[in-house]
Order: structure tokens, then C-alpha cells, then sequence
């Protein structure tokens, strides 16, 4: 009531000029004004969360493969404004299927998710993670050259698979095939992400043929 007489006083209109109807008209018309406000409000949130979904993995907390990419193009158009350059490692877990298949699906998830928390450990918070497909993982590396970005990647491989994951009491051993690229504004999103992946192949390929080696 208080907040209906003050928005009276507001308008200009003495109270002592309101009869009852007008009262009650005012009082109607401010019920809906804030009803309107709440839904506004409730909108907002809706939308915020779509975006959040419509940009996020749905099984870790890392942006879907649309939304990095996205990211990507932001920063080649830095990099053709400004000169600056940034990295990409690309990461690809090794034997995924056969986890799946030896200790199944809930145990790939936890695999994932192992992968997605230890990466995320050991970046940036200006760094940005996604999940590109079903067992690959890349991270953005901002403001970062050529040499970095491969430090980088070393590191990332190394502890990932330094330790097992541990799925209701089985230890998995979990290991990475990684890629590393740095790219500038000479690029463009495809081309970077690609070069980071052509190289993941290959130390995939040389981890591959180093197991049939033994």
C-alpha cells in the first residue's frame, strides 16, 4: 500500500484527491506493473541460463565446440588489430573405447571429467577450455607464442598422465595424445584448430606404433 501512495504522490496526485474506484484503479495498475517486472526479471534469467546451455558441454564445465571455435575467431581479430598472438592445445584421450568398453560408459564420463579437472588445474583463468568432441579436449591459450604453447602442452601431457584415475576402486591408467599450435591474425579459426589437430594425430600415430614397438 505504502508503495502505491508513493507512486501516487509521484504522478502529482493528491491522496486526498483520490475517491475509492481511483484508488483501486491505481492499485490494480501497480499489482501489474510489478507482476510485469517479475516476469521481465524471470525472462532475464531464462535466457541467461539457454545461452549458458546453448554454449556449455553438457557433461563438463568447458564451452561445446561452437562457442570455442567462437572464441578462436575473438581472438584472431585481436591478433589482426593489435599483433598479438595466442596457442592452442589440443588433447585427445588415448584408448578412450577400450576404457568404455573394459569398465563402461559411467567410467569414460569419469575418465572425461578426470582429463577436463586436471587441464583445468593448470591454466589461466584468462585461458579457455572446450570439449570438441567425444574425448577431445582443447584449451585456448591467451597471449601466448609458438614456444610456450608446446611448454605447455608437455606439461599438460605429462600430468595427465602421471597418475590414475580411480573408478569405484579400479585404478584406469589414462594418457593423452596432444597437439600445439600458436596462431595470429594471419589465421583463421578452421585453420588454427586444424593445425593443432594434425598434430595431435601424429603424436597419437607415434604413441601407437611405440605400444605395438613393445
Amino acid at each position: 500500500m505504502r508503495r502505491v501512495q508513493d507512486s501516487v504522490q509521484v504522478l502529482g496526485i493528491p491522496e486526498e484527491e483520490l475517491t475509492p474506484k481511483v484508488r483501486d484503479a491505481l492499485m490494480g495498475l501497480m499489482q501489474e506493473v510489478e507482476e510485469l517486472r517479475r516476469n521481465v526479471s524471470e525472462i532475464q534469467k531464462r535466457l541467461r541460463e539457454a545461452e549458458h546451455l546453448a554454449d556449455h558441454d553438457p557433461l563438463i564445465p568447458v564451452l561445446n565446440r561452437r562457442a570455442f571455435v567462437r572464441e578462436i575467431g575473438r581472438v584472431v581479430a585481436m591478433g589482426k588489430r593489435y599483433g598479438d598472438t595466442a596457442g592452442i592445445v589440443y588433447l585427445d584421450i588415448d584408448r578412450f573405447k577400450e576404457i568404455n568398453d573394459l569398465h563402461g560408459h559411467a567410467a569414460g564420463d569419469g575418465v572425461l571429467k578426470f582429463v577436463a579437472s586436471q587441464t583445468a588445474a593448470h591454466i589461466r583463468d584468462t585461458d579457455i577450455m572446450g570439449r570438441l568432441g567425444g574425448d577431445e579436449i582443447a584449451v585456448l591459450l591467451a597471449h601466448t607464442d609458438e614456444k610456450n604453447t608446446q611448454a605447455k602442452a608437455r606439461e599438460l601431457k605429462a600430468l595427465i598422465g602421471a597418475e590414475p584415475f580411480n573408478y569405484e576402486g579400479v585404478a584406469i591408467p589414462v594418457s593423452v595424445s596432444v597437439g600445439a599450435t600458436s596462431f595470429g591474425g594471419e589465421d583463421n579459426p578452421d585453420t588454427a584448430l586444424s593445425r593443432a589437430d594434425a598434430r595431435m594425430y601424429l603424436d597419437k600415430k607415434q604413441m601407437d606404433e611405440g605400444g605395438k614397438g613393445r
